[in-house]
C-alpha cells in the first residue's frame, strides 16, 4: 500500500502540478510532528537485587546494563517507538525533540493471617476446625509493591538538502540521547510458623519477613547518533519517512540497592553500533 501510494504521488509530481510541488516541503517557522515505528529506545533491562528471606548467604548478583535497543534482530515496523517534534529555524535546518515515557505503579498491601487458640492454649494459624464453616474467615495474601519508570529523550538537529523530486526532503543530522529507567520492588509478606509449630522456611520458628525494605535498581545512560533519512510529502500536511542511524554510541550505568541503608552495587556498559537502527515514521506538517 505504501509503495502504491508513493507511485501515485510520483506520477502526480511529474504532471503539470510539478511547479507547485515545492510548496509541500517545510519552510522556516513550520512545525512537524510524527509517530516513529521500529525498535524502541528504552533501556529497560533493569536487574533487581534478590530478596533476603531467611538466606544467611544473601548475595546481590551483579549485572551490567545492556543497550537492548541496539540489536540486529527482531526489529518490528509495527511497534510504536516514540514521537518526534521538529521546528524549522530555516528552510533547510530543523531542531527536533524525540522521546517516550512510561510509568506503572502498584502499591503494597500487607498480608493478613488468621489465628485461633487450640485446646492447649497455643496460638495456631488458620481457623478453628471445631467451629462452623459459616464463621470461617479467610486469610489474605499480600500484594507486592512494584514501580517502574522508563524515559528516553533525544534532542538533535537536521540539515535538509534539495532533491530531484520536489516533494522529497532528504536530510542528515545529529542526535544527543538520554535514558533513565527505575524499578522498585517491595514484598511485605510475613510468613508465620506452620500449624504443627514447625516452620520449614524458618528454623527459629519465628515470623519471617521477606523484604526488609524497598529493593531498587536504576539505569542511566547517554549517547549520540548520526542520522540520515528522507521525508516524502504525500499531501501538503502529511508525510511519511524513513530514517537510519549509521553510528550509535551509548554509555549506560546501573545501580542496585538491595535494601535501604546498604551499599549500592554499580556496573557500566558501553555500546558502539553501525547501521543498527531504522525507523519508519508518519507525520503531519503544521
Amino acid at each position: 500500500m505504501l509503495l502504491l501510494g508513493l507511485g501515485i504521488t510520483l506520477a502526480q509530481e511529474n504532471s503539470t502540478e510539478q511547479s507547485a510541488a515545492s510548496e509541500y516541503t517545510p519552510k522556516k517557522g513550520d512545525f512537524t510532528g510524527a509517530v516513529l515505528f521500529g525498535r524502541g529506545n528504552y533501556l529497560n533491562n533493569v536487574s533487581l537485587p534478590n530478596s533476603p528471606g531467611d538466606n544467611q548467604f544473601w548475595t546481590v548478583f551483579g549485572g551490567a546494563p545492556n543497550a537492548t535497543n541496539i540489536n540486529g534482530n527482531s526489529n518490528s515496523i509495527t511497534n510504536i517507538a516514540g514521537g518526534e517534534a521538529r521546528y524549522f529555524i530555516k528552510d533547510n535546518i530543523a531542531v527536533k525533540l524525540v522521546g517516550g515515557f512510561i510509568n506503572r505503579s502498584t502499591p503494597a498491601l500487607q498480608n493478613i493471617q488468621q489465628f485461633y487458640v487450640d485446646s492447649e492454649g497455643e496460638l495456631q494459624p488458620g481457623n478453628d476446625p471445631n467451629t462452623s464453616n459459616a464463621v470461617w474467615i479467610p486469610s489474605y495474601s499480600s500484594i507486592a509493591e512494584d514501580q517502574i519508570t522508563e524515559l528516553y529523550i533525544t534532542a538533535g538537529g537536521e540539515y535538509h538538502f534539495p532533491a530531484r523530486f520536489k516533494r522529497l526532503s532528504p536530510y542528515v543530522g545529529l542526535n544527543l540521547n538520554y535514558y533513565n529507567t527505575r524499578r522498585v520492588l517491595y514484598d511485605p509478606t510475613v510468613i508465620f510458623p506452620d500449624s504443627d509449630g514447625i516452620d520449614t522456611d524458618n528454623i527459629n520458628n519465628l515470623p519471617l519477613i521477606i523484604d526488609v525494605g524497598q529493593r531498587q535498581a536504576k539505569v542511566n545512560g547517554w549517547g549520540f547518533q548520526l542520522t540520515g533519512g528522507a521525508d516524502y510529502y504525500l499531501l501538503k500536511g502529511l508525510y511519511m519517512g524513513f530514517e537510519v542511524r549509521p553510528v550509535t554510541f551509548i554509555h549506560a550505568r546501573s545501580q542496585q540497592l538491595p535494601a535501604p541503608g546498604l551499599p549500592v552495587l554499580e556496573a557500566q556498559n558501553t555500546t558502539w553500533a553501525l547501521f543498527s537502527q531504522t525507523h519508519f515514521k508518519i507525520g503531519i506538517r503544521i
